[in-house]
C-alpha cells in the first residue's frame, strides 16, 4: 500500500506553519462575538511562541479588513534570553 504524505518546510524544529490556518477561523469566531455583542474591540493580545498564532490572528483581520491591533507577547523564550536579544 502507497502512502501519501503532505510535506511542509519548517522553519523551525516543531513549527509546521499550517497551525496558522485554525486562528484564521478562530478571528471568524471572534469577530461574530464581537458584532452580536457590540462589544469594543481596540485589540488583541495572545501568546506568541512561533508566531504561527500572531500570525493566523493577523492574516484573519486582514482577510476581513480590519486593522486592530494585535500584541504578541512572548513565550518561547525567557526573560533573560528576551533581554539579551
Amino acid at each position: 500500500k502507497v502512502l501519501e504524505k503532505t510535506l511542509y518546510h519548517k522553519f523551525m524544529p516543531d513549527y509546521a506553519p499550517i497551525g496558522a490556518l485554525g486562528y484564521i477561523d478562530a478571528v471568524k469566531e471572534i469577530l461574530i462575538q464581537y458584532r452580536t455583542q457590540s462589544i469594543t474591540l481596540d485589540g488583541i493580545v495572545t501568546a506568541s511562541g512561533t508566531a504561527s498564532t500572531h500570525a493566523g490572528i493577523l492574516v484573519g483581520l486582514a482577510i476581513e479588513n480590519l486593522t486592530i491591533p494585535v500584541y504578541g507577547i512572548c513565550v518561547r523564550r525567557s526573560k533573560e534570553e528576551q533581554k539579551s536579544n
